[in-house]
């Protein structure tokens, strides 16, 4: 154990005692977290230039008119375009220009010269209006409006259009109806729905947690263990082949057994990695606490983290640390690492859908699933779901068996690898390895 000791040392120190460390420990979060941040930033930083918005109108005009109205009282609005807005923090949005076509259809030609328009900038899109929207009084199908746009899918413009005419639509046909114009307006007033956080018990009493905080906390808390899975299993893998290329490996390996020497390279990366997730904790307690968020840390998941973190970091570095023996040349070994990668990253792709159903099929499925439960786990203990007690232990066990498979796998190949030199095992090869040793 001396020497599985002093092999963990030396890699904790290779790991930790370096400017290559520290500036990583910096720029990952910058990188992961200021997107958000540049996102927030510029809301502000719309495009706030007059949009001229064609309108072919198949009610007659009455849609048209109706419209008219709507962009008059927008541009007007604090913020709409030039409408004198004394907010300067409010963010300035375009002013609609509304152009109606004489025509109550439109052609092929007259859809590919307005489309032409758009693309040229001259027009911000065009819209049409159906004729006999109105008249679809029996009809239970909704009607559509087509709006031919860049962007449509996200176009404020878009938004706006869909809002305004829903409005002008429904007024009309109550007017058409006998109902009163002031009886309209007080029927179709739009309700605000803003989104809160649940309550909970605190130490000053049961408080609100607030919407956007309790949506980040999971997100930041799987983010955090992503970041220490990168900063661990990459640098596993390069400290394997550089010591393979310089021979390094062959003097260690007449001191120590391969068995020893791979424990005492996991035991370091294990340890680099709880340092870094100490610095993120103490970091992120203190962001925390000079915004007052305290009451929202999750900390009953603490212990769950760290279970988690120390067999993702087993299970991905050992791999790496084999793929590392294996090759030779780096763009062979990150090319062999890419898949694993994918695996791992795999549940930052289901993130909105385990925030939105922590106990759904997905996110329980994928809790169960190895490479993934790490992460998928993480994010559903850090939401304000109570996630089934018997989950995160079924998803520990799992993930433990196959950590402890891959590693004694991965150890074979390494004892392997770290001495093979000349030509690039191939994927037979490297499978016989595992599996005889």
């Amino acid at each position: 154990m001396r020497k599985v000791w002093l092999v963990a040392q030396r890699e904790y120190n290779a790991m930790v005692a370096t400017k290559a460390f520290l500036l990583s420990i910096v720029l990952i979060p910058v990188l992961m977290f200021g997107g958000i941040f540049v996102m927030h930033r510029l809301r502000g930083a719309r495009d706030a230039s007059d949009k001229t918005i064609v309108i072919v109108d198949g009610s007659g005009g009455v849609l048209f008119a109706a419209l008219e109205l709507a962009a008059e009282r927008h541009n007007a609005s604090p913020g709409g375009g030039d409408g004198g807005s004394s907010d300067a923090a409010a963010a300035p949005t375009p002013k609609y220009l509304l152009r109606r076509l004489a025509a109550d259809s439109l052609s092929d030609a007259d859809r590919l010269r307005l489309s032409d328009q758009v693309r040229l900038a001259e027009i911000e899109a065009f819209v049409e209006i159906p004729s006999g929207i109105m008249a679809a009084k029996d009809s239970v199908a909704p009607s559509v409006v087509g709006f031919h746009g860049h962007g449509a899918m996200l176009s404020a413009a878009r938004q706006w259009v869909d809002k305004s005419l829903g409005e002008a639509l429904a007024t009309a046909r109550l007017l058409e109806s006998n109902v009163d114009r002031d009886t309209i307006g007080w029927a179709i007033a739009p309700v605000r729905v803003v989104p809160l956080g649940l309550f909970k018990k605190t130490d000053h009493g049961v408080e609100e947690s607030r919407g956007n905080a309790s949506l980040l906390m999971p997100l930041s808390a799987m983010l955090v263990m992503f970041m220490l899975i990168v900063v661990s299993a990459q640098p596993a893998l390069e400290s394997v082949m550089d010591e393979k290329a310089s021979r390094i490996a062959e003097l260690l390996l007449g001191s120590v057994n391969v068995f020893h020497l791979m424990l005492g390279k996991l035991l370091g990366t294990v340890a680099g990695s709880i340092t870094v997730a100490a610095i993120y904790a103490v970091s992120g307690f203190a962001v925390a606490a000079y915004n007052q968020l305290t009451g929202l840390i999750p900390w009953e998941m603490l212990p769950w983290f760290i279970v988690f973190q120390i067999l993702a970091v087993l299970l991905f570095s050992s791999i790496f640390m084999a793929v590392g023996a294996s090759f030779a040349q780096r763009n062979e070994a990150q090319a062999m690492t890419l898949p694993i990668w994918i695996l791992a990253t795999c549940p930052i792709f289901f993130a909105s859908q385990i925030v939105l159903e922590p106990n759904g099929a997905v996110a329980t499925w994928l809790s169960f699933f190895p490479p993934a439960a790490p992460l998928v786990m993480i994010l559903r203990l850090a939401s304000d779901t109570v996630i089934p007690w018997w989950q995160p232990i079924v998803a520990a066990v799992l993930l433990l068996m196959t950590t402890l498979v891959c590693v004694f796998l991965a150890a074979r190949v390494f004892r392997v690898g770290i001495l093979w030199q000349g030509k690039t095992p191939r994927a037979r090869e490297l499978v016989s390895w595992a599996l005889r040793g």
